[in-house]
């Protein structure tokens, strides 16, 4: 598929946003509780409806709220919603409970949870299941893991993505044989969101 030039990128953007205001509108919820019911970021959707946010929402996000709302995508997307089966992305949004929070790590404004779901920065030390908590207001310096949205190719999917940050690129540091080439941010198409500060490891059994 060709990449969908400005004027039908703006117009999915509406498409899109006009949908997620009738799910608001049809469920009553917030669009934080939109988001925490489907399982996404909170500030997921906040960010998509403001007007200069420069990306389209992603597949698997507008997916997890159809699915999450049971109310049907726009129909020119295409999106079938499955109960199950569609792939992990590589992070899952995290709520922590407040007992599991140390002091120093208390939620504040601009932090968001999340849990890792890969081994593509194993080699730093990260792992699945690892919960991390994301500044989205820090600026990332060179060798921070940093949260990061990449828009695809063919401009119709944007993924939420974990790296390590040596400017100008992100990249993977893992032991795996196959994995995701650098990326460039230029952003636009690829746009660090926060830097990692925290991070949480549940004890594994031997």
């Amino acid at each position: 598929m060709a990449h969908p030039t400005t004027g039908d990128k703006d117009a999915l953007k509406e498409t899109l946003r006009n949908w997620l205001d009738g799910v608001r509108k049809t469920t009553g919820w917030s669009f934080e509780r939109i988001a925490r019911e489907a399982d996404v970021s909170p500030t997921t959707l906040t960010r998509f409806m403001k007007p200069d946010y420069p990306h389209l929402l992603g597949l698997d996000t507008i997916r997890k709220i159809a699915a999450a709302t049971r109310i049907a995508a726009p129909g020119e997307l295409g999106i079938e919603v499955k109960p199950s089966g569609f792939a992990e992305s590589e992070l899952k949004h995290w709520t922590p409970a407040p007992e599991e929070i140390r002091d120093s790590d208390k939620p504040a404004s601009g932090i968001d949870w999340w849990e890792v779901r890969s081994f593509l920065l194993d080699l730093e030390g990260l792992l699945p299941g690892d919960k991390i908590a994301v500044d989205l207001n820090r600026k990332a310096q060179p060798g921070d893991i940093v949260m990061a949205q990449v828009e695809s190719k063919s401009g119709n999917d944007v993924e939420t993505v974990l790296r390590k940050y040596e400017p100008p690129m992100l990249t993977c540091r893992t032991t795996q044989r196959e994995y995701p080439g650098p990326e460039f941010v230029d952003g636009s198409r690829v746009i660090v969101m926060g830097v990692a500060i925290s991070l949480r490891r549940e004890m594994r059994s031997s």
